[in-house]
């Protein structure tokens, strides 16, 4: 699962960042693919989802928006 459907299913940012300890500008900022997740916190979202999310769901969005905005054929 995509990290931004995780979101979405528990309930958006507020929820999502209530549930990771996060403050929902930070899960927004994610969403919104304005910086990506630590890799700590990958690892946080990983376990609390009991790998529904794995690393992929949260990284490979973040390569292909990289290369759509670097003009990279992904």
């Amino acid at each position: 699962m995509l990290l931004n459907d995780w979101i979405d299913q528990v309930g958006g940012p507020d929820c999502a960042g209530e549930l990771l300890s996060e403050k929902p500008r930070t899960v927004m900022s994610w969403y919104r693919f304005d910086r990506a997740p630590s890799l700590r916190t990958a690892g946080r979202i990983v376990s609390l989802t009991a790998g529904a999310v794995d690393y992929n769901g949260i990284y490979a969005p973040w390569a292909a928006v990289l290369a759509e905005r670097d003009g990279v054929a992904a």
